[in-house]
């Protein structure tokens, strides 16, 4: 039997999301996992200095280990004050994925000039493949990504162009439509 601890974030106004932290190799017989120990929270409120907001609320979150052994966490914070859908990327990390966490700072803002839409970031997932972190994002109107070859430090995949959506909401729309019209054929 696998035996992991639970881990809480807090979101805004006592709204709790429990997430039972398991680490389980992949394996042709799953192991059974039960939960022991007491909650504890990962990570909380952040300071976001000039950015910070009465109203501000941790939402999306993705949770990884880094090449280095290190645990992150990217959360999306809402309600900020960095303009335009008010969401921002916030980051903590630590070195077990029990904690304590750590507050690392901001982690990324919305860059208009490649696509995203100001103050629109949602929704972070890293997963490894092989030797590249990937992180898949919202931007809003969008899906953008990013890789790193440490899982620390990211960077933007842009296109011919210079533009990051993988496919955006309009695309969506656009297939949708098209597919009505061959249905109505």
């Amino acid at each position: 039997m696998f035996v992991a601890r639970r881990a809480q974030l807090s979101y805004g106004r006592g709204v709790r999301l429990a997430v039972t932290i398991a680490l389980v190799a992949a394996c042709a017989d799953p192991p059974s996992v039960a939960i022991d120990g007491a909650w504890t929270n990962a990570t909380g409120n952040p300071d976001l200095g000039a950015l910070t907001s009465a109203m501000q609320q941790p939402v999306d979150f993705t949770i990884w280990q880094a090449a280095d052994g290190t645990w992150h966490i990217w959360e999306c914070i809402r309600f900020t004050l960095v303009g335009g859908n008010t969401r921002l990327f916030y980051r903590w990390q630590a070195a077990s994925p029990l904690g304590p966490w750590t507050p690392d700072g901001i982690a990324m803002e919305a860059d208009p000039s490649v696509g995203e839409i100001a103050g629109g970031l949602q929704a972070p997932y890293v997963f490894r493949e092989a030797d590249r972190f990937h992180m898949f994002y919202g931007a809003w109107e969008s899906i953008c990504s990013q890789t790193s070859v440490d899982g620390l430090t990211f960077e933007r995949v842009l296109d011919a162009s210079g533009q990051c959506p993988l496919f955006s909401e309009v695309d969506r729309r656009v297939r949708r439509a098209r597919g009505r019209r061959r249905q109505l054929g």
